[in-house]
């Protein structure tokens, strides 16, 4: 059942995506949260499950289901074309570091990347880059990002080396997306499960 619950948001996260206005997107809302669809039968059949499995199922189809419905929120192909869930990396000996990006400038003058210290708790931030976990992308933003990247091979993502530092794949894209004029936000109460072990 875990497998059909990703496979509902990964569906929706396209419609939503695919949305052209706001009527297309409470169209998908309805589609995918609304009382006769899946993803709500699905949550509402938790309790005939057996027991080992009703925790792991409900949760899991409540994150789906919060998540479509905060990011359909906030999603809008003009001002938010792209728009991210909060990842974390690890931060050995410390508490999990927040993948929210600024582009700044190293002690030598190098192009670098700081970290958000401080966000809001559920809420947008615009940001220069973000992890992919959980990111949602308009089919506008993809298509203006790949025309003015210039890389037939690569056109979104792709890792790059800015001053002497490798960028990965993720944060590159968010270049991209600043050369184009497409701004990026994260919506702080949409929490990824995903967190990053290794920084390459």
């Amino acid at each position: 059942m875990n497998d059909r619950i990703d496979e509902i948001r990964t569906e929706a996260e396209a419609a939503i995506a695919a949305a052209p206005d706001s009527a297309a997107l409470e169209h998908t809302r309805i589609r995918y949260l609304g009382r006769k669809a899946e993803l709500p039968n699905l949550l509402r059949g938790v309790a005939e499950l057996p027991p080992e499995q009703r925790g792991a199922v409900g949760k899991a189809a409540n994150q789906a289901r919060q998540t479509l419905d905060r990011l359909i929120e906030a999603a809008d192909p003009a001002g938010r074309p792209v728009v991210g869930g909060l990842c974390f990396t690890e931060n050995p000996g410390g508490p999990p570091l927040p993948t929210l990006y600024e582009l700044t400038r190293d002690g030598d003058g190098q192009p670098a990347f700081a970290r958000h210290e401080t966000w809001p708790d559920d809420g947008l931030v615009r940001v220069t880059a973000t992890g992919a976990a959980c990111l949602l992308i308009h089919r506008d933003a993809l298509e203006a990002v790949g025309k003015q990247a210039g890389d037939g091979a690569a056109p979104w993502f792709r890792e790059w080396v800015v001053g002497s530092s490798l960028i990965g794949e993720d944060l590159t894209f968010c270049l991209r997306c600043g050369v184009a004029g497409i701004p990026v936000h994260v919506h702080t109460g949409v929490r990824a499960g995903h967190m990053k072990t290794t920084m390459i």
